[in-house]
């Protein structure tokens, strides 16, 4: 079955039904970000999309990105993470937003465009032009595996929960999405053990890893790249910069190290 909004939105409302009934709160849709038309979102005071062509890129993408994250990381704040645009101020200008946004912005610029010859520099993926228009041509979906309001952070015991509670919903949309290439935005491991030998269906992520590093891992057989990143609002002493390049270096090395399609 190809990914659908009509599809997508059935595993939302079953996530939405359960919730319901457990006491578990508000869910924010998520799946394939929107593509149509810009407006102002007068509550937020930002931009926003309509729903548009976004399911035909999907089905017709070399590259379906997936960024799998946490939460929303906002409290009773439930909303529909496919419409926010990341790119236009209100005015029409265009800047980087939050730094969450801007590292995914980066990455998936930088994913859309690497070869086994190289990948764009961090100066370029800094360029809001140029990530604004590799965004708008990319296949690009985003979803938490938390879909109820959050905090400042979600703990591990937390997101666990979670995945143990929805993982039939979880996997459901993974299938409808079918991506190729998945980031797994941090969770300690968890959501990169959880995509591998869940999704992927592989029992021992090590039976995939790069030999050259503990980020990338790669199924032959399904022929889909799994990066264990760390989170896109990176802790700590870790710099925007070396997020990047950790990625990109590594995912270099691995598509000289494979026959892909991708």
């Amino acid at each position: 079955m190809s990914y659908s909004f009509e599809e997508n939105e059935k595993i939302i409302q079953k996530w939405r039904d359960r919730a319901a009934k457990d006491g578990d709160g508000d869910v924010s849709s998520d799946g394939v970000y929107y593509k149509g038309e810009l407006y102002l979102e007068p509550n937020s005071n930002q931009m926003w999309r309509h729903v548009g062509e976004e399911d035909a890129q999907w089905a017709t993408a070399k590259r379906r990105i997936l960024f799998v994250s946490k939460d929303s990381n906002e409290a009773d704040n439930a909303y529909d993470f496919r419409g926010i645009d990341l790119t236009h101020n209100t005015d029409g200008s265009l800047s980087f937003g939050c730094r969450f946004n801007q590292n995914l912005l980066r990455i998936t610029t930088g994913l859309s465009a690497i070869t086994k010859d190289g990948y764009p520099s961090f100066k370029d993926v800094n360029n809001i032009e140029y990530v604004n228009n590799i965004w708008h041509d990319t296949a690009i979906a985003r979803i938490n595996l938390k879909k109820h309001s959050g905090g400042s952070s979600c703990s591990n015991s937390k997101l666990s929960e979670s995945i143990e509670k929805y993982q039939d919903l979880i996997l459901d949309q993974m299938k409808l999405l079918a991506p190729n290439i998945i980031v797994c935005c941090g969770g300690s491991g968890i959501i990169k053990d959880f995509v591998i030998t869940k999704f992927l269906g592989i029992e021992n992520p090590k039976d995939i890893k790069s030999e050259t590093d503990n980020w990338i891992y790669y199924s032959p057989s399904k022929d889909v790249w799994v990066i264990d990143s760390y989170h896109m609002n990176p802790m700590g002493n870790s710099t925007d910069e070396e997020l990047y390049e950790n990625i990109m270096k590594y995912l270099l090395e691995g598509l000289k190290n494979h026959q892909t399609k991708i």
